[in-house]
């Protein structure tokens, strides 16, 4: 392999590689944001369901904010997802990174000198 295109394919690889930690930072602050917006949907959820027991609003305020908090959880199932997904990129991008770092370290006596 030609010393030129070696290094080009290790910069590439560790360019993947933070690309896909930069990935993995995103969906933990997705998930981050959807933790606490979820407790506050199930916060709302719980305290107009008690107004609504007292019939101090409506019915249909009350399944909203149920409703809000449905859709907060399956938000919040999402950025689980998201992030266990981004992890495993990242993982399977790691060995290949580290297994072309350490051949190119083995095949660094290759590389021609500069005054030739």
């Amino acid at each position: 392999m030609d010393p030129v295109d070696l290094d080009q394919r290790l910069a590439a690889t560790s360019a993947a590689a933070g690309r896909a930690q930069s990935a993995v930072d995103t969906a933990a602050a997705q998930l981050a944001d959807s933790v606490a917006r979820r407790e506050v949907a199930a916060a709302n959820a719980r305290r107009y369901e008690e107004l609504g027991r007292k019939g101090f609003v409506s019915s249909s305020v009350t399944e909203g904010k149920t409703q809000e908090m449905n859709s907060a959880k399956a938000q919040f199932a999402a950025a689980e997802a998201a992030l266990a997904g981004a992890r495993q990129t990242a993982r399977a991008s790691m060995p290949n990174a580290a297994a072309r770092s350490s051949s190119a370290a083995t095949c660094a006596c290759w590389r021609r000198p500069t005054a030739w």
